[in-house]
C-alpha cells in the first residue's frame, strides 16, 4: 500500500495514526479492517487519490485477486487523475511522487499480468526517467518489470540498457551481498544475491534474442557455475535448451529439456511447466521438419494448459467459471493464445493453411495490433489462394489493408497504400510480390520500422513467387 499524501486538507495526528494502523492491518491480510479505516478517512478527504488507490487495492486483495478487470479500470481512472494533478501543480511533493510511482507500478504490473505488454511498457517508460530519489526496492521492482516488458516485446537492446543502469545503481552488487545491516527501503543481502543471478539470466536472454551466441554462452557459463545453481534450475535449463536451439543443435536442445525438473517446490502455481515443455518440444520438432509431430505436442500443450488452469482454480478454491473470476496469477500463466499462435505456425508450414488461419484469427482477438500476426494471416490467405486464384486479389486487399491501415499516420500514406492495394487485383503472383516488396520498402522508410518482422515478410514473399 502507498502512504497517504498530503492533500489540501491536512491530516490530523489521529488520522495519521489511523492510516498507520490500516497499513499494519494490510500486512496482516485483515482487509475488512483496512477498508473500514480507509472509508472513514475518505469521508474527511474525498479527493485524496492515494486513499482511493489504497481502497481499490485492498478490495482487489479481498477478492482473492480475482476482480482484475474492475481493478484495472479503477487504476486507470486514478492514474489519469494523478496525471492531471501533476500538470496543474508546479511543485511536486516528495510523498506525492512516491505515491505516483507506486500507482504507476501497480498499473503496469496488472497490464503485464493480463498480457498487455505494450501498455505496460508504455507506462514504465514514462515512469522510468522520474525514478531519481526512489527507494532501492521500488527502483529494482520497476527496472525488472521494464526489462521483462522489453524482452517480451522483442527489444533486447533496450532491456540490456536497463540492466546496465541497474548495475550502475548498485556498483558493488556482489560485495553488498555481505552487508549485514538493513535500512528501510534498502535491498537485503539475500535480495542482492538473487538480483545478481537474475540480472545474469536476463542479460543472457538479451544476448540470445540478439543472436550474440558467444556472449550468451559466456553468460550462461557464469550462470551455471554459480554455487546457487548446483541443482537443476528450470529457468536455466530452458535457457540452455533455447541456446542450443538457436545454434540449430536440436538433439541437444531436446536432451536438455529432459533434464528439467518435473515439479517446482510441489507448487502447481509456480509455473505451468508441462505446458512449456510440450511447447518447446513442439517447436524443436517443427524446426527439424517434423511438422505433424510438432503439431501433436502443441495439441498436448494446449490440453496441459487447460488442465493446469482447472487444477490451479481448485487449489485456490475459486468457484467462478468466467475468465473475469480467474485470479491474476492464473491469468499471468495462461499461455493459450501464445500456444495457438505457435500451432498456427506449425499448421501453416505443414500445409494446412485453413486450420492455421482459424488459429490466427482466434489469436487476433487478443493480439490484434501485432503486425507479425497479420502477416501470418496474409500468408495463410496467399497459400490458400494458390489453388483459387480468382479470390487472390480480394484476400490480399483485405489482409494488407487491415495490416497497413493500423499504422498509416498521414492521409498521403493512406492514398498511396490504397493505390497499391488496388493494383493487387492483377492475377500475376510475381507482379503481386513485386508490389508487396515495393510497399514494404516504402513503409519501412516512411512509416515505421519492420526490423522485428522481416522473417515473417520473407515467408510471405517466398509463398508468392
Amino acid at each position: 500500500m502507498s502512504e497517504p499524501h498530503k492533500p489540501i486538507v491536512p491530516y490530523t495526528e489521529d488520522e495519521q495514526n489511523q492510516a498507520s494502523v490500516a497499513h499494519n492491518y494490510f500486512k496482516q491480510d485483515q482487509f475488512d479492517s483496512v477498508l473500514g479505516v480507509v472509508k472513514k478517512l475518505l469521508k474527511n478527504h474525498p479527493n485524496d487519490l492515494c486513499l482511493m488507490h489504497n481502497k481499490v487495492l485492498t478490495e482487489f486483495y479481498k477478492s482473492g485477486k480475482t476482480k482484475t478487470v474492475e481493478f484495472k479500470k479503477s487504476l486507470s481512472k486514478i492514474h489519469k487523475a494523478f496525471q492531471q494533478l501533476k500538470e496543474e501543480e508546479d511543485v511536486v511533493i516528495k510523498g506525492e511522487k512516491t505515491n505516483h510511482v507506486t500507482l504507476c507500478y501497480n498499473h503496469a504490473l496488472v497490464m503485464f499480468n493480463i498480457h498487455q505488454f505494450s501498455e505496460a511498457q508504455s507506462l514504465l517508460e514514462k515512469l522510468y526517467p522520474t525514478l531519481e530519489g526512489v527507494e532501492e526496492q521500488e527502483y529494482v521492482k520497476i527496472c525488472l518489470l521494464l526489462i521483462e516488458c522489453y524482452l517480451v516485446n522483442c527489444h533486447p537492446a533496450k532491456a540490456e540498457s536497463i540492466i546496465n543502469d541497474v548495475r550502475l545503481f548498485f556498483p558493488d552488487l556482489e560485495e553488498s551481498n555481505k552487508r549485514t545491516d538493513k535500512q528501510p527501503g534498502q535491498v537485503t543481502p539475500e535480495e542482492n544475491e538473487w538480483l545478481t543471478n537474475h540480472l545474469r539470466y536476463s542479460r543472457a536472454r538479451c544476448y540470445l534474442k540478439q543472436r550474440m551466441i558467444k556472449a550468451c554462452k559466456r553468460e550462461l557459463k557464469t550462470l551455471t557455475t554459480h554455487p546457487q545453481h548446483n541443482m537443476p534450475n528450470v529457468a536455466t535449463v530452458f535457457l540452455r535448451s533455447n541456446f542450443e536451439f538457436a545454434r540449430c543443435n536440436y538433439h541437444k536442445a531436446y536432451k536438455l529439456l529432459g533434464t528439467s525438473p518435473t515439479t517446482a517446490e510441489n507448487n502447481v502455481l509456480y509455473d505451468n511447466l508441462n505446458t512449456m515443455c510440450d511447447n518447446n518440444l513442439a517447436v524443436i520438432y517443427s524446426s527439424m521438419g517434423k511438422y505433424h509431430l510438432g503439431n501433436f505436442y502443441m495439441e498436448k500443450a494446449l490440453k496441459e494448459n487447460e488442465i493446469w488452469i482447472n487444477t490451479a482454480l481448485k487449489q485456490q478454491n475459486n468457484g467462478g467459471k468466467g475468465s473475469n473470476n480467474y485470479p491474476i496469477s492464473i491469468l499471468r500463466m495462461n499461455k493459450r493464445y501464445e500456444l495457438l499462435y505457435n500451432r498456427g505456425i506449425q499448421l501453416l508450414h505443414g500445409g494446412d493453411s485453413s486450420s492455421a488461419f482459424d488459429c490466427f484469427i482466434t489469436v487476433a482477438q487478443v493480439y490484434h495490433s501485432n503486425p507479425r500476426l497479420w502477416l501470418r494471416i496474409a500468408e495463410c490467405c496467399i497459400h490458400k489462394c494458390t489453388t483459387a486464384s480468382e479470390n487472390e486479389g480480394r484476400c490480399i486487399f483485405f489482409i494488407l489493408s487491415q495490416f497497413v491501415l493500423n499504422y498509416c499516420l498521414y492521409f498521403f500514406h493512406f492514398l498511396f497504400t490504397v493505390f497499391l492495394l488496388t493494383l493487387m487485383f492483377f492475377k500475376d503472383p510475381k507482379f503481386v510480390s513485386f508490389l508487396f516488396f515495393f510497399t514494404y520498402n516504402y513503409l519501412e522508410n516512411h512509416l515505421f520500422s519492420f526490423q522485428h518482422f522481416r522473417v515473417d515478410y520473407l515467408c510471405v514473399y517466398l509463398s508468392l513467387v
